[in-house]
């Protein structure tokens, strides 16, 4: 069947009205991916037109399943994937949360605690740092390897952090910072839990990082080398055109055909209409991460949980990162024997060096 197409750019001063003077035909609105163009086109009333699917991952003040529609995971399936991935997989069953103080890190946290909690977990450990003042990162890690009742004591020997994974909700830029910190106080051992940010930022030059990120885990709606169908045909049609899709390509992929698929709405449709037609689509061939809405129009995402390999990322494989996990445990014991470790010890001043 022929399907009619529009491009409409929110950056234009007119795309109000491009979108309130589209033919009858032209039955869904994929976006926007801003949050200040859906609440401008709610209280325009032209999210009661068309069905929108905005491409974000919280619709903030637009009431989701009934003004408008995600098409798009959120930061609750980051976490659970994460949760899932490393309790049922590793049986991690504590966690630290090593988070920036400002509003992405605070809102990210609060769902990561909140999770860990629903899903049986527990967060042994819990600090935030500034994100402006890098140079005091070190001491930051430090502060958060270190209990209470240890903290100040030079001549403490530091005990094993009662955490076996650590949530990190921050750029890549600042993990790349953040986590040779725990190696420079000798602790390699830990599982490093990154957002989305790490994946959508992550690229061939990240694999310099490699050695500090061996143990790091990502959630991901797009996973390159994914087997699914869609996805191959996707590659395929990429590799026509001399070029390699990424996360944005797959969702306008997958929404032009998702909409397709829903076929074109009644004039006097509803979004009690939608929604039952959305939670009809689970069969729906997928590029991505598949997405799936309850009745309430309320949609979900069961995000691969990825890891840095020779070439980008890949999918994590539990027996490798188990494999990993056994290599650096028992690097750790046989430094500990050898009477390598105690860099936890070193002076304020040489922290400050490392950070700068």
């Amino acid at each position: 069947d022929d399907l009619n197409l529009r491009l409409i750019n929110s950056e234009s001063d007119s795309w109000a009205e491009q979108i309130r003077t589209l033919p009858q035909g032209y039955s869904f609105v994929g976006g926007p991916v801003r949050s200040n163009i859906l609440q401008e086109a709610a209280a325009l009333g032209l999210t009661e037109t068309k069905p929108f699917f905005a491409f974000m991952p919280t619709l903030n003040e637009v009431a989701e399943g009934r003004r408008a529609w995600r098409f798009f995971g959120g930061p609750d399936d980051q976490v659970g994937a994460l949760l899932r991935w490393t309790m049922v997989e590793l049986g991690v069953s504590s966690y630290g949360v090593l988070y920036p103080n400002e509003r992405y890190g605070l809102r990210m946290s609060k769902i990561f605690w909140e999770r860990s909690v629903q899903m049986g977990g527990a967060i042994t450990a819990l600090k935030s740092y500034s994100p402006q003042e890098s140079k005091g990162w070190a001491r930051d890690v430090e502060a958060f390897l270190t209990p209470p009742a240890k903290a100040g004591r030079r001549d403490a020997v530091r005990p094993d952090p009662d955490f076996q994974a650590v949530f990190l909700p921050d750029s890549l830029t600042s993990a790349k910072s953040i986590v040779p910190q725990f190696h420079f106080f000798d602790e390699s051992r830990l599982l490093f839990l990154g957002t989305e940010l790490w994946t959508q930022s992550w690229s061939d030059d990240s694999s310099a990082e490699s050695r500090y990120f061996q143990l790091a885990l990502m959630p991901g709606a797009w996973w390159a080398d994914n087997p699914a169908p869609a996805a191959r045909e996707l590659r395929a049609l990429a590799a026509e055109r001399g070029e390699a899709p990424d996360f944005w390509v797959a969702l306008g992929y997958d929404f032009v055909r998702f909409a397709a698929a829903l076929g074109p709405l009644d004039r006097d449709w509803t979004s009690r209409e939608v929604n039952r037609q959305l939670a009809q689509g689970r069969s729906f061939p997928w590029s991505l991460a598949p997405l799936q809405w309850d009745l309430g129009g309320m949609v979900s995402q069961e995000m691969f949980v990825l890891t840095p390999g020779r070439r980008g990322l890949v999918l994590a494989e539990p027996q490798r990162i188990r494999t990993l996990l056994e290599e650096v445990r028992l690097r750790h014991q046989e430094r500990l024997e050898s009477g390598k470790t105690g860099q936890s010890h070193r002076r304020t001043s040489t922290q400050e060096q490392l950070s700068d």
